[in-house]
């Protein structure tokens, strides 16, 4: 069979038909990934889901055609092999020919790589799965070549099947609450099967539907063949067939009774962290988890399916008991509606119409006679921090808490609108200290403080801030000698009172005279209407420009999202302090002008980007922590600024500064751990392409990428083809030679 295998690749090998369908495949797949998607056209992503989600769309064509480009020869009918090894060599030789095809696509993560981190374990797990996806995809061809002897109706009939397989999911709307019909989409889905392993895990139970169907497809090739040659089959024959059959049925009935999920990912995302395992260890007696989830709701959001998984991860723990309700049946409905949790409606888009749909995605959790409750979930990101938060409320009785000094007169709940609500759905309660009012007793609330600005707190409240830090807490500062005027001309001055700055100087927290600035910044769009030279335009013209005083401070280990910082002051180590972040090496500082006190540095965008500065760039720090780790300080006080997070965050919104804060007030909180799971849960979105920082390296990484996967490996594909054609030609004419 070995040597039978070889022959038929050497015959496909040597044609032109599966060079032209490798090129259709590379260029299909890598212009679905880096166009269609706009990878280049701001909406780039690290994350390879849509990529694996567009091998099955091309598949279900090519490998069809790759089936029907196979020649049978007079050396088919003679070879002594037995039917089931004919079958199962003409399996091998199209799998084989999928797995060719595929290899190029190998180079798309090295160049992804080039514009930012990708996750190795999602790439591993994804090509896994795909190699799978191309075994059982080619057992169907194989299968309906024997059904259909005519060649043509049968690729045309195997692209159809591949294409409903691959799109059954799609239909999923129309289940509506039919648990049937659910579970038929369900199990005949490819793209259900495919999905965990597109995100970095690997599920048993999706390999052994994946091996289960290609062996019960190859079986009943087999069956159909020896048929088809008038084999007449006995009454044993047909039992036999019945039992594997049925054998194959219930493994894959049992696959979903007992499985194992293996979460590839960096920092195992996807399942629960030993500290979790461990605080469920806590309960002194047991804690009952309930799952109000709508069935009907994993037809619109396969992904909410996953919130089960962790669930019974926690529930694996004799101390945790998981019962799961569909709300869908009317008393559970009832029930969860008596713990003050009411559905959300979603959008249904219909045949020329959106309907809206009542959901229930709930979470309560009962200890002894206290409850605690996540209302709303459709993911899995954030479930794990949400179920620990709730879990040591419900251990402790006590609440973490953080207290919120707006020093620089704006208000907590409009200029800094984000903030409250942020910590709250967090789990972190906020005390507003009121800066009219004494504040020490204020301050006793929580163990940490967060300051934003400082120039209106007072020489006196700087003593009660500093007398509180002496007591052992913890204080984030958000805080810089000058002040910008952010709702209007973004000029920038000193203010008098620099109370707190000499505190922290006496802390070790310097600041030079200078402003930070970065070729690693913001890209903010900007509207005129005025011409450049000043007189009046027809109309207004917009500007996307890149502005190097509001610092797009990149990934690294303590911000793995990065953090954008506006016009931050430069910052001086002591040896009372050490880094948190830095800018990246291509910063430079900006020295203020002493001969304008309202305006000492020149912030307009048009001129900032234009303008030379003749100082050595070199790395930077961008914040700074004390030895201990009891104090932090970023040099910006319009950090979470609501205006300035408004500015940068465009229509989808930018909150990494917000969920930087959360963990920097776990930390100071000492929740270390807590801290590294809110980590995790905000790292599923950070895909973006923070090496291409620059707009020379985002072009030369893009041309690289454009000349390996649309220039080189066409040209392989085309190169190998002609070798494999020259060398075919070079042994016939030996042949015809002797």
């Amino acid at each position: 069979m070995k040597n039978y295998i070889k022959y038929k690749l050497y015959n496909i090998f040597t044609g032109v038909f599966f060079y032209i369908s490798a090129l259709i495949f590379n260029i299909f797949v890598s212009g679905q990934f880096f166009f269609v998607q706009k990878f280049f056209g701001g909406n780039g992503t690290t994350d390879f889901h849509y990529f694996f989600n567009a091998i099955p769309l091309i598949s279900a064509i090519i490998v069809p055609l790759l089936k029907l480009n196979e020649n049978i020869s007079s050396y088919d009918e003679i070879i002594p092999l037995c039917t089931a090894k004919k079958i199962i060599a003409g399996w091998i030789s199209l799998f084989v020919q999928f797995s060719v095809i595929l290899l190029p696509q190998f180079l798309v993560p090295l160049c992804v790589n080039l514009f930012g981190n990708i996750e190795i374990g999602q790439v591993f797990s994804g090509f896994l799965m795909t190699f799978f996806y191309g075994a059982v995809s080619s057992a169907l061809c194989v299968f309906f070549s024997q059904l259909c002897r005519a060649k043509a109706v049968s690729a045309i009939i195997s692209i159809f099947a591949l294409s409903v397989f691959n799109g059954i999911s799609l239909f999923s709307v129309f289940a509506g609450n039919s648990v049937f019909f659910a579970e038929i989409i369900k199990m005949f889905s490819f793209y259900r099967h495919f999905d965990a392993a597109a995100k970095g895990i690997i599920d048993t139970r999706d390999l052994i539907y994946f091996s289960d169907v290609s062996a019960l497809l190859v079986f009943l090739s087999v069956l159909v063949s020896e048929k088809n040659n008038g084999k007449i089959f006995s009454e044993k024959e047909k039992k036999r067939a019945f039992l594997v059959l049925l054998c194959s049925l219930f493994l894959l009935l049992d696959s979903s009774r007992f499985y194992a999920r293996f979460d590839f990912t960096k920092g195992n995302k996807y399942s629960i962290s030993k500290y979790s395992k461990k605080l469920t260890e806590e309960a002194a007696e047991t804690v009952e988890i309930s799952l109000f989830q709508s069935r009907s709701l994993l037809n619109y959001y396969p992904e909410a399916k996953n919130i089960r998984e962790i669930l019974k991860e926690y529930s694996e723990h004799k101390n945790i008991s998981l019962k799961i309700y569909n709300t869908d049946k009317a008393e559970n409905a009832k029930k969860i509606e008596q713990y003050g949790i009411f559905p959300r409606q979603i959008p249904v888009i219909g045949n020329n119409k959106t309907e809206y749909l009542n959901i229930y995605s709930a979470v309560i959790l009962e200890y002894m006679d206290r409850t605690e409750a996540i209302p709303f979930i459709l993911a899995t990101n954030t479930l794990e921090y949400d179920i620990d938060t709730k879990l040591i409320n419900l251990f402790s009785e006590k609440k973490r808490g953080v207290n919120i000094i707006a020093g620089n007169g704006m208000n907590l709940s409009a200029d800094y609108g984000y903030v409250i609500p942020w910590l709250n759905s967090n789990g972190i309660e906020v005390n507003a200290v009121n800066l009219d009012e004494n504040i020490k007793e204020q301050l006793e609330k929580n163990p940490v403080l967060a300051v934003f600005g400082s120039d209106k707190i007072t020489e006196k409240q700087c003593e009660e801030i500093y007398s509180y830090i002496e007591k052992g807490n913890s204080v984030f500062f958000a805080v810089s000698p000058y002040n910008a005027d952010i709702e209007n001309s973004w000029y920038i001055t000193k203010p008098e009172n620099q109370n707190l700055i000499r505190m922290l100087d006496n802390l070790g927290f310097s600041f030079s005279e200078n402003l930070m600035a970065d070729i690693s910044c913001a890209r903010i769009l900007m509207q005129s209407n005025q011409n450049e030279d000043g007189t009046p335009a027809s109309s207004v013209y917009s500007q996307q420009i890149n502005y190097p005083m509001w610092i797009n401070i990149m990934p690294q280990k303590n911000a793995p999202q990065g953090i954008t910082e506006y016009w931050p002051a430069e910052l001086v180590q002591t040896e009372d302090t050490e880094p948190l972040l830095f800018t990246s090496p291509l910063s430079w500082t900006i020295e203020p002008d002493s001969l304008s006190k309202e305006k000492l540095f020149e912030t307009n965008p048009f001129v900032i980007k234009e303008k030379k500065y003749d100082q050595e760039k070199s790395t930077r720090i961008a914040a700074l922590a004390s030895k201990d780790r009891k104090l932090v300080l970023v040099p910006d006080q319009y950090f979470v600024n609501s205006l300035m997070l408004g500015y940068t965050g465009g229509e989808t919104g930018d909150y990494r500064n917000l969920d930087f804060l959360v963990n920097q007030i776990l930390k100071l909180n000492g929740e270390e751990n807590l801290a590294e799971i809110h980590e995790h849960s905000t790292l599923l979105s950070n895909t973006g392409l923070f090496k291409t920082y620059s707009a020379e390296l985002f072009l030369s990484a893009k041309n690289k990428t454009l000349c390996c996967m649309f220039i080189f490996v066409p040209a392989v594909i085309v190169l190998a083809g002609i070798l494999f054609n020259l060398n075919r030609l070079k042994m016939l004419r030996k042949q015809d030679e002797r």
